[in-house]
């Protein structure tokens, strides 16, 4: 039970700043004039802090696992999930912007 309870503060707490690279995330128009910059946005802070919140929501689901936590793992391990799709869309999108950059 204790558990869950931690789990789920956690999660709570992260909650609030979930998924700033996708949030944050804005590609290049393709349909853009190529005599106009391309309005996008090229930084990858939020990549750098939805990589952390993985890391960190993967390290507590293989504690929570081990501990035979079956429940609280399963969260923990959802909030990783995502928090690593929002850093791989929003370094997707900053690679975009800054080849587009480039042109």
């Amino acid at each position: 039970m204790r558990s869950l309870a931690l789990a789920s503060a956690i999660l709570a707490a992260a909650t609030a700043s979930a998924g700033c690279a996708v949030i944050g995330a804005k590609a290049p128009d393709p349909d853009r004039p190529r005599d106009q910059p391309p309005m996008c946005n090229d930084g990858k802070g939020g990549v750098v802090v939805d990589a952390l919140m993985a890391t960190t929501f993967g390290i507590t689901t293989l504690a929570l696992a081990s501990d035979d936590a079956g429940g609280p793992a399963a969260i923990t391990g959802l909030a990783a999930l995502a928090y690593g799709v929002s850093a791989a869309a929003g370094n997707s999108s900053a690679n975009k912007c800054r080849a587009a950059m480039e042109e």
